[in-house]
């Protein structure tokens, strides 16, 4: 598979599986000489944290300036030391019907508590990932007094991964893949994934906490 087709990145890709939702734009995309239909947003960092979809839902960061740097395997990468992390629109994800995100990251430490993403509609409903003891990351889903969890293992920092999650509201499912490889599917029938992001409050973080790169 080409590069091009590979680096749907973190330049975070998010994409609708199946049927568009309202908030993406319908018909064909081609970003890249790809078709990209039913996407929501994708960041490629290129010197900017803009949407490439045409969506426009560009990114925002909490610091006044943000580090972009050349990489041996990407052209661009987003440089995180920790401290600075971004913020996508509180409405990106409202009226979705199933949900994948894809991510390219290269973290400099195997730290706890690094918030790869952390969505979140209340204080009771969060959707997140974040590293965790002994190389692993875990995957929540949370609420009110329900939860679903998923853990990747032997996540080695100071090389590329390439994590996908998928949430499918059809088949009640919660897969993480690490490198192309399906690491965990989890039921998900306890929750009820179509009201979860559908508030005007949405708290929608990427890379809180994160001492690595993304792409």
């Amino acid at each position: 598979m080409k590069r091009s087709q590979l680096t749907y990145l973190f330049s975070l890709l998010f994409f609708v599986l199946g049927i568009s939702n309202s908030t993406a734009q319908s018909g064909d995309q081609m970003l890249d000489g790809i078709g990209e239909t039913g996407l929501i947003a994708r960041y490629i960092f290129d010197e900017n944290t803009k949407d490439w979809s045409r969506n426009n839902l560009h990114a925002s960061t909490n610091a006044e300036e943000v580090n972009f740097v050349v990489n041996a395997q990407f052209e661009q990468a987003l440089q995180l030391t920790g401290e600075t992390y971004l913020s996508l629109p509180q409405t990106t994800l409202n009226t979705i019907e199933s949900l994948s995100i894809s991510a390219w990251i290269q973290l400099n430490t195997n730290e706890k508590g690094q918030q790869l993403f952390d969505f979140s509609s209340s204080s009771t409903s969060h959707f997140s990932t974040e590293t965790a003891a002994d190389n692993k990351i875990e995957i929540n889903l949370e609420q009110g007094s329900k939860s679903i969890s998923a853990s990747i293992p032997d996540v080695a920092s100071s090389d590329w991964q390439h994590l996908v999650i998928v949430i499918d509201f059809t088949a009640q499912n919660l897969e993480t893949y690490l490198n192309g490889s399906l690491i965990a599917k989890q039921p998900t029938a306890t929750l009820d994934l179509n009201s979860f992001f559908d508030t005007e409050s949405n708290q929608l973080t990427v890379g809180k906490k994160v001492n690595g790169l993304l792409h």
